[in-house]
């Protein structure tokens, strides 16, 4: 059994289980793990990569799957989003979200298709929003698809992005509870639009 949410698994189970503990791998040997991965296919440009690997948490294996969900086309939709200290506008987020979940076709299940990509744009956007707060020195060097220096110039509020944050695992939560996948994304990008300006309506 692995798991990376110890917390998530039954004392029942917990207690009779050996336990052991790794630690997350270092950058360079997973770009190396990734560039074996991708010997026998085209493997991405090097700033996918690279990025990738940064928002990782040392494990090869998320890597892969930032990589294989196109994380790189979410990133640009936030980017878009936030692109200017004007409101945010509501109806470039849920484009660029249906775009992203219109775009995942390698599932046979339209529903189930729509079901995963939603909750890999959540979780991307999660990480997204954590570079706002966390204070890496290695981000400028690795997570070129992140535009810091324009996110900085605007002075966020560290509330609306912890609002943000916990509206994600939400939301993430309504999708595992097999809701309506339509009126969650609707209903998801009104409110990430309304949080995200609220910050301008206190300004003025």
């Amino acid at each position: 059994m692995v798991t990376s949410f110890k917390n998530a698994i039954l004392p029942t189970i917990l207690s009779r289980c050996q336990q052991f503990f790794f630690k997350p791998l270092e950058l360079n040997l997973i770009s190396t793990i990734i560039s074996m991965h991708y010997q026998q296919q085209e493997k991405p440009n090097e700033v996918i990569v690279n990025s990738a690997i940064y928002l990782s948490y040392g494990k090869p294996g998320k890597v892969i799957q930032f990589i294989d969900q196109h994380f790189e086309s979410v990133f640009a939709v936030l980017n878009a989003f936030l692109s200017n200290k004007a409101p945010a506008q509501f109806d470039d987020l849920l484009s660029g979200l249906e775009a992203f979940m219109s775009n995942q076709t390698e599932i046979a299940s339209k529903s189930f298709q729509q079901r995963a990509s939603f909750l890999a744009f959540l979780e991307i956007s999660a990480l997204y929003f954590r570079e706002f707060i966390v204070k890496n020195p290695l981000r400028e060097a690795h997570c070129k698809l992140w535009d810091f220096k324009n996110r900085q110039d605007l002075s966020i509020d560290s509330r609306v992005i912890l609002n943000i944050m916990d509206t994600i695992e939400k939301y993430n939560k309504h999708i595992h509870a097999n809701g309506n996948i339509g009126l969650l994304s609707y209903s998801f990008c009104m409110t990430i639009s309304k949080i995200w300006n609220s910050q301008f309506l206190q300004m003025k």
